[in-house]
């Protein structure tokens, strides 16, 4: 299967968990700066280490931060 792109679905995540962006910058040791940068999808490179710590605090897996957006046929 080919893939278009690929998105954060963080902000939905967030607000499913009814977590806040501010929780999750202190308890994943990110900067509020990047997790909004995610939530509005406008980053193009983050570090594994950093996905990984914030799937730990949301309890989730890697396939329910990041989207994979299917080709059309």
């Amino acid at each position: 299967m080919r893939y278009t792109r690929a998105y954060f679905n963080l902000d939905h995540l967030l607000k499913e968990k009814g977590m806040s962006k501010t929780y999750l910058s202190y308890n994943a040791q990110i900067t509020h700066t990047q997790i909004n940068k995610m939530c509005k999808n406008v980053c193009s490179r983050v570090d594994l280490d950093t996905i990984t710590r914030v799937c730990s605090v949301l309890e989730c897996d890697i396939s329910d931060l990041i989207i994979l957006e299917p080709e059309k046929e």
